[in-house]
Formats: structure tokens, C-alpha cells, sequence
């Protein structure tokens, strides 16, 4: 199948007309564009993010969490700390984050660290420890309340109610 349409229909000729591609136009653009869309097309951009490349992440997101050195962190990094995070937290991981859901996610990553952190990986960990500090000293002060409500990925990497308080915070305490 070609085009959209069931297999022999795109090879349905008018004998009335000659075929679009013997054209002399047809054949001079062919001949025009030949080298072009070799030369100047770009890669396919992926569309998820795989596992494999989230275990990667999540193996050098253990060495920044060890080192506390977050200054090479990339997007796909702060997706995999979130979800670890979640884990530990909660006792199970985002099933939301599917492999298509992940890239996503790291685009709200990627806004959020240019337009509230300055490009600094280091700011964005600082704001999601102090969210995750919060949210288990929280769970550790009601130990027998049940979870009724969990950080979302959006909650954690939007600028929403959670950076407010975050900035709160660092207002209260003279830090920001």
C-alpha cells in the first residue's frame, strides 16, 4: 500500500495523459532535487524516549545523586530522577511515562530549566529535592493516611502551584 490508498491504485495511469513523473517538468525538477534531498535532509528526530536510554539515565543519574554534581544533567536525566523519585516515594513507578510520554516530559524539562532556572541543571535538582523532601516528610508525618494525591510529572516540571511554593520558600527563608 502507497499514499494512503489500497495496494495497485497509486499505479492507476490515464493513458489519455502521460505519467506526472515523464513530464519534461517532472523530469527536470527530478533531475534539480536529486542531490538536495540526500545532502540537506535531516535525521529523523525520535519521537520517545526508549528504556534503554532511560536505564542509561537512570545509571548516571545514580552517579549525580552520589556526587551531587548535577551540572551536566540533560533533560532525559531530571525525566529519570522523576521517576525514580516516584518509585521510592510511592512504591511504584509513573506508568504515564510511556516511551512517547517521556519526551514530552523532557520537553516541560527543558522549559522549565530555560524560562525559571537559567539554563542551571543544578537549580532545577535543587527545586525537585526540595519538592520530594516535602512530599516525604509529609508522608512520614501521616504514615497511616493513605496517598490520595501524588506529584505528577507535569505538577513536578510545570511552572505551577509547586514552583510557587518552591520560591516561597526560598523568599521565606532569604534565599531567593
Amino acid at each position: 500500500m502507497m499514499s494512503g490508498f489500497p495496494a495497485g491504485l497509486h499505479e492507476y495511469q490515464d493513458d489519455a495523459e502521460p505519467a506526472p513523473s515523464s513530464t519534461p517538468a517532472a523530469l527536470a525538477m527530478a533531475q534539480w532535487t536529486e542531490g538536495a534531498a540526500t545532502s540537506t535532509k535531516c535525521a529523523a528526530k525520535s519521537k520517545t524516549i526508549s528504556n534503554s536510554r532511560m536505564e542509561v539515565a537512570a545509571r548516571e543519574v545514580g552517579v549525580m545523586l552520589k556526587t551531587g554534581d548535577w551540572q551536566n544533567a540533560r533533560s532525559i536525566h531530571f525525566v529519570a530522577l522523576y521517576v525514580w523519585l516516584h518509585k521510592h516515594t510511592y512504591g511504584t513507578e509513573p506508568l504515564e511515562l510511556t516511551p512517547a510520554c517521556r519526551l514530552h516530559c523532557a520537553g516541560l524539562v527543558v522549559r522549565i530549566l530555560e524560562q525559571h532556572f537559567r539554563d542551571d541543571p543544578g537549580a532545577l535538582a535543587d527545586f525537585v529535592r526540595w519538592v520530594w523532601a516535602r512530599e516525604i516528610g509529609r508522608k512520614r508525618a501521616n504514615p497511616d493516611k493513605p496517598t490520595t494525591w501524588r506529584i505528577g510529572w507535569r505538577q513536578q516540571f510545570s511552572a505551577g502551584y509547586l514552583l510557587t511554593d518552591y520560591r516561597t520558600h526560598l523568599a521565606q527563608t532569604g534565599e531567593l
